[in-house]
């Protein structure tokens, strides 16, 4: 259904592009783990960044869900008509 609906691929697209952003980030060797951490600013900057996306993303998300269970059964009640 996204794939005909350009809106929702540009949804799509932003919550895909910050998935791979965190996969490339954690497949990093030098990416130290949660107890190896040392909090700085800069790193404390771009966490609150990289949150503040991911909330938006999962809104945007959970959008697209609703919408899609909501044209999902509009389509299955007029196919039963």
């Amino acid at each position: 259904m996204a794939a005909q609906n350009s809106d929702l691929v540009k949804q799509v697209q932003g919550w895909r592009n910050l998935s791979a952003s965190w996969l490339q980030l954690a497949a990093h060797s030098d990416y130290p783990s949660a107890h190896q951490r040392v909090d700085t600013p800069v790193l404390a900057e771009q966490m609150e960044k990289l949150a503040a996306e991911n909330a938006a993303q999962k809104a945007k998300l959970t959008q697209l869900n609703s919408l899609l269970q909501s044209e999902a059964k509009k389509s299955l009640q007029e196919k039963a008509k």
